[in-house]
């Protein structure tokens, strides 16, 4: 019984700190897999910018030139995409 008591309190506790601090939304996994697909969305562009410049570097035997240029790209294009997949 004393458990259960405890529990209880605890629970209240735990309610009154959501109430107080605006906690009380619970994230769906839907918007899990949103937030998910943006992270990947993002290190897959910046990735595949910097395996495109860093294949053009040692094709060419430029070492750091393409590789740079095609990160900041890939950078780029992927804040981009955030940006519009979260307008």
């Amino acid at each position: 019984m004393n458990k259960n008591n405890n529990f209880d309190e605890l629970q209240k506790r735990i309610d009154k700190f959501k109430e107080r601090t605006g906690i009380t939304k619970k994230i769906l996994p839907k918007e899990k897999n949103i937030y998910t697909d943006l992270a990947l969305n993002f290190f897959i562009t910046v990735g595949l910018g910097a395996f495109i410049g860093y294949s053009i570097d040692s094709w060419l035997n430029l070492k750091p030139i393409f590789f740079l240029i095609c990160l900041l790209i890939g950078i780029i294009s992927g804040v981009v995409k955030i940006y519009f997949l979260t307008k």
